[in-house]
């Protein structure tokens, strides 16, 4: 497989805001995300936004202050029961990880997803519309901002799944900052995924239109979690 790092770094240079689709729920993805951040972060610093509820927000900022494990390990998001795959285990040694590379500069990581959906219709479209408001309030021109979501969420233009119909927050950031944003979708060739239960990788990747680059990944294998 070719080398994600060098592949990523040609693809961001210029670029202000890099959104990162992911398949919910393997090993491999975060992992390579992972092994990216090693790399990156031993002579760069960045903003890293991850779909976590943004009220888990004080127990990150609190272990990356302290450094006590137990924060995170006590979030409610790692402690729930799997669901789509976005608590695994491997999500939180990324977390971890980027602490421990941190010590000499200053990385941040944000929980962008939105807490709470107080609407009664369009829920899908106002999540859409948070998760986009959140990224924008953490950008600016100093540093680079990582963005790592479920891949239909950075997709450029509108989506629409069975009946529903939505612009993701993609579309959002690319109508605000055009040619500063760059999206790439990491997509598994085959293999299986953790998304409320085992499946297998569908045989069809998604449409090249919908994102700026793709990097396929040979295998995927499904996520761990703590419970």
């Amino acid at each position: 497989m070719m080398n994600f790092y060098s592949y990523l770094i040609e693809k961001i240079k210029g670029k202000e805001i890099v959104l990162i689709g992911e398949l919910h729920g393997t090993k491999e993805i975060p992992e390579l995300i992972t092994s990216f951040f090693n790399e990156y972060l031993k002579e760069n610093q960045c903003n890293i936004c991850l779909e976590i509820p943004s009220d888990e927000q004080s127990n990150i900022d609190k272990f990356f202050k302290t450094g006590d494990q137990n924060y995170i390990y006590d979030m409610e998001f790692f402690k729930s029961k799997p669901s789509d795959g976005r608590n695994s285990k491997e999500y939180l040694d990324l977390i971890t990880n980027i602490y421990n590379l941190n010590k000499n500069n200053k990385t941040n990581i944000f929980c962008i997803d939105v807490s709470i959906i107080d609407y009664t219709k369009d829920i899908q479209q106002q999540r859409e519309i948070g998760i986009a408001k959140n990224i924008i309030k953490i950008t600016n021109n100093r540093e680079k901002t990582f963005v790592i979501l479920g891949n239909m969420h950075i997709v450029k233009q509108k989506v629409t799944i069975g009946s529903i119909s939505f612009l993701p927050v993609g579309y959002y950031l690319f109508e605000k900052y055009g040619n500063r944003v760059v999206s790439i979708n990491l997509w598994p060739k085959e293999g299986k995924f953790f998304n409320f239960s085992v499946k297998k990788v569908p045989s069809d990747n998604l449409p090249d239109n919908y994102f700026d680059y793709t990097f396929l990944i040979d295998k995927a294998t499904p996520c761990s979690f703590l419970n």
